[in-house]
């Protein structure tokens, strides 16, 4: 009872109203730093960040046939596919994974690199990846190629979730919890935080009056916050990942999602011939605000992505943020899309390959911020599963999803593609080869 009266106590002062921002109907995202120069980005690709699913598929189909800049040495090889993703319900707009295979034509058989920039396995931010893997073809594929560079480009993961702007598959399944071959120890593993945590993390009933049933969240969240005063167990609790509930929130699924197995055979082709990769797994969301988090799960991707931001000098707004440091701002999920493909590569490959979750954040990383994304995700699932009172609540609980996913504010969008430049720059510099020569690794 006493702990219940502090707690009540705080929120008559004002603090859920504080935590949660929510914002009026007409108030969109707004990006909190001026605006950075677009530099090389064209309309067409600031575009994509508006597109849906159907729209950026057709145009990312076209990017393969129209690849910027004179390649020196000759025009590059261009190979395209598709992985097909049968939908649960039938019926529907057809749904597939895209990839295209740029390799500069006459590439001799010395060192070379492969850089894999993937897009939309959380569905809702795959326009986010989506314009960044426009601008680097438009934009840097001359330059990859010239050194010795080739590009692997995989769109839409989870193309379910891109086109209905939801994160997780038809199934409800989170696909960077569900990458895995089957019959893996993943499958069977429990998460008890979570199990503890369902009585507010999975409410029943439609929705109907979004911000005091987000109100009702975050105080839910508060008071097992200030039972166990541990933001990151809360933190990996709710977003480590769980298998028991198909109906809540980062559910991993039991089995692995049609596209895996797909993906992860298409990736061990297409890596084969290469001494390393590098690959940029885009997302959006989590973390300090208009800022690029480099993720990394183990020691020669750490080591990789740290050289890749200079050290000391990390050029502003690219944080790295390896599992060993992590400390409640970044989770450690289980049964990611970067820990799946590593496991492709051979040992040989994997001492010289870096994989990098970069996850662009929206609306920060204060504990206030991170209430709201879990109370936004909370609501979004609970009326993708029981409905909507009305089309009011429908229509904020949607807005408020892609506030989080996929901000259309343009501020936003010009950092991403900023920060995804200086990433390549720093890539082609580190991994690239001058006058046949490899660079330092």
């Amino acid at each position: 009872m006493k702990r219940w009266s502090c707690c009540r106590g705080m929120l008559g002062m004002g603090l859920l109203a504080s935590i949660l921002g929510l914002p009026a109907r007409a108030v969109g995202y707004r990006g909190q730093v001026p605006t950075p120069s677009l530099r090389g980005s064209t309309s067409a690709v600031m575009e994509r960040f508006s597109l849906p699913y159907s729209g950026a598929r057709g145009a990312f189909r076209a990017d393969a046939r129209r690849p910027g800049g004179e390649v020196p040495g000759g025009e590059p090889r261009t190979e395209v596919g598709q992985l097909p993703v049968a939908r649960v319900r039938g019926g529907g707009e057809p749904l597939t994974v895209d990839w295209t295979h740029f390799r500069r034509a006459g590439r001799g058989s010395g060192s070379s690199t492969l850089l894999v920039i993937s897009s939309g396995v959380h569905g809702v931010e795959g326009p986010a990846g989506s314009a960044v893997q426009a601008q680097k073809t438009a934009l840097w594929l001359e330059r990859l190629l010239a050194a010795g560079i080739d590009s692997l480009d995989l769109h839409a993961l989870n193309p379910f979730g891109y086109a209905t702007g939801r994160r997780v598959t038809e199934r409800n399944v989170d696909l960077n919890r569900n990458c895995a071959a089957p019959g893996a120890e993943l499958f069977r593993a429990s998460n008890p935080g979570y199990e503890a945590l369902r009585h507010v993390l999975e409410p029943s009933g439609r929705v109907h009056h979004p911000s005091l049933e987000a109100a009702k969240i975050v105080g839910g969240l508060l008071l097992e916050l200030a039972r166990s005063r541990d933001l990151p167990a809360l933190a990996q609790a709710i977003a480590g990942g769980q298998r028991a509930s198909p109906g809540g929130v980062f559910h991993g699924g039991i089995a692995p999602e049609p596209q895996v197995g797909p993906l992860a055979e298409l990736f061990a082709a297409r890596t084969r011939a290469y001494d390393g990769v590098i690959h940029l797994d885009v997302h959006t969301g989590y973390g300090p605000q208009q800022t690029l988090q480099l993720i990394t799960e183990d020691p020669v991707s750490t080591a990789g992505a740290a050289g890749l931001l200079g050290g000391e000098q990390a050029p502003p707004g690219l944080v790295l943020a390896p599992v060993a440091a992590r400390g409640g701002d970044v989770y450690a999920a289980q049964g990611t899309l970067t820990s799946l493909l590593r496991a492709q590569l051979s040992e040989a490959q994997q001492a010289k390959s870096v994989f990098i979750g970069a996850e662009h954040g929206t609306l920060g990383a204060t504990i206030a911020a991170k209430l709201r994304t879990v109370a936004y995700m909370v609501l979004e699932n609970q009326g993708s599963q029981f409905g909507y009172a009305n089309g009011d609540a429908q229509k904020d609980v949607a807005r408020w999803f892609r506030q989080l996913f996929n901000p259309q504010d343009r501020a936003w969008q010009a950092s991403v593609l900023e920060q995804e430049e200086t990433l390549l720059a720093a890539i082609i510099a580190r991994y690239g080869v001058s006058e046949g020569a490899p660079a330092a690794r």
